[in-house]
């Protein structure tokens, strides 16, 4: 409600926003509640947590890949960044012009350790990565990330193919790497803490 009450509250009608979901028991019937009054969320039943993100990002190409075949650019972020959007529309346009058809852009991550610590978030087994690399390959961070539909079908259609790991962000970075895909590094999608709250005098 707090997106579509903001950056999702769009007068544009060439934009449309979709809420990607796994399964909660606990708040089902809400959902339930909730889709049959926007009709714009998309859900698979996989349990909706941090570990089975890569799940849900394979199910946002997929399901973009089928169903919005006619849009040009896909806009995958986090439920807890806020979009500017003139700004995002101004970026497109500048795509569109340079027509560049080949489009993963975003925060580009580069010389990021594989963590085999147990106790670390971001902790990947040598049997879901077995490797002597201390790095992963370059990638996006998930957080937000601009593709055009091209790279969206593209990865789609390559997910069946790439032995999934639980971190998202770089699982895409893989596959970029395997189909030869260049990540487009912009300032403009770094990670910008903004605290909200005013200070107490």
């Amino acid at each position: 409600m707090a997106i579509r009450a903001t950056w999702g509250n769009l007068t544009n009608t060439s934009i449309h926003i979709a809420f990607l979901l796994g399964y909660s028991r606990l708040v089902q019937s809400f959902i339930k509640m909730e889709y049959n009054v926007h009709k714009d969320l998309i859900q698979e039943d996989f349990i909706d947590r941090y570990r089975n993100n890569t799940l849900k990002t394979i199910m946002g190409f997929n399901w973009a890949a089928s169903y919005c075949r006619q849009a040009k650019f896909v806009l995958f972020v986090d439920d807890d960044y806020y979009v500017n959007i003139p700004n995002l529309i101004n970026l497109i346009e500048n795509i569109r012009k340079s027509k560049n058809q080949n489009v993963f852009i975003g925060h580009n991550q580069t010389h990021t350790k594989v963590q085999r610590n147990k106790n670390n978030k971001w902790y990947v087994s040598t049997e879901d990565y077995p490797t002597c690399n201390t790095n992963w390959p370059p990638f996006i961070s998930g957080g937000s990330m601009l593709l055009s539909m091209d790279m969206v079908t593209k990865f789609a259609n390559t997910f069946p193919y790439v032995k999934m790991i639980s971190l998202d962000d770089v699982y895409l970075g893989m596959v970029a790497k395997i189909l030869k895909i260049k990540l487009t590094h912009d300032e403009r999608f770094s990670i910008r803490f903004v605290h909200l709250l005013h200070q107490p005098k």
